[in-house]
């Protein structure tokens, strides 16, 4: 079993064409666990995140995302086909340091989850957001949705990406008119 920030050893394993509506990264392939797959621990720890901040015009791909937060609402139950009445629903909004917004959609038990977080920020600080393999649609606008529990949220991390988006964002807004 894979677990999230666990490393492992891999042997054994095919490279197959990745078919679907979203992909998690840019080429057309996926590692797939066969039979006669080994896995083994291992003690090698590499703490990247590997991030692939992308602008917010990408199509059809499982995202990563960096933002300010520059507006959210409350959470609000919906009538879902696919999951009955009383489906959550909390929208909020993340602007880049090329002062592009993006509108964000949480679903389900995330959205429950993210209105708890962003009730507790501070909004006299500038609240970095990270959102983590998320869908872009682009039907109706440019937004992005979770997707599934693979979609992960990131609020003020402690990490370099988040001081480089600071200092990037400082030299954008005092380039600006």
């Amino acid at each position: 079993m894979f677990m999230e920030m666990e490393w492992r050893e891999v042997e054994i394993f095919k490279v197959i064409n990745a078919i679907g509506v979203s992909d998690v990264v840019f080429n057309n392939h996926k590692i797939e666990i066969v039979r006669e797959t080994i896995v083994n621990p291992t003690d090698y720890v590499n703490g990247n995140l590997f991030f692939s901040f992308v602008n917010y015009a990408l199509k059809h791909y499982l995202i990563d995302v960096i933002g300010h937060v520059t507006d959210y609402g409350e959470t609000t139950e919906i009538n879902s086909f696919q999951h009955g009445p009383g489906y959550k629903k909390f929208t909020f909004e993340i602007e880049n340091a090329s002062k592009q917004r993006l509108s964000c959609v949480a679903w389900g038990e995330k959205a429950v989850q993210m209105s708890n977080i962003f009730s507790t920020l501070d909004s006299d600080m500038i609240n970095v957001c990270i959102l983590r393999f998320w869908k872009l649609d682009i039907h109706g606008g440019t937004e992005v949705h979770t997707s599934g529990e693979r979609s992960q949220m990131m609020i003020n991390p402690e990490i370099d990406e988040v001081d480089h988006f600071l200092d990037w964002m400082q030299i954008s807004y005092e380039e600006s008119p």
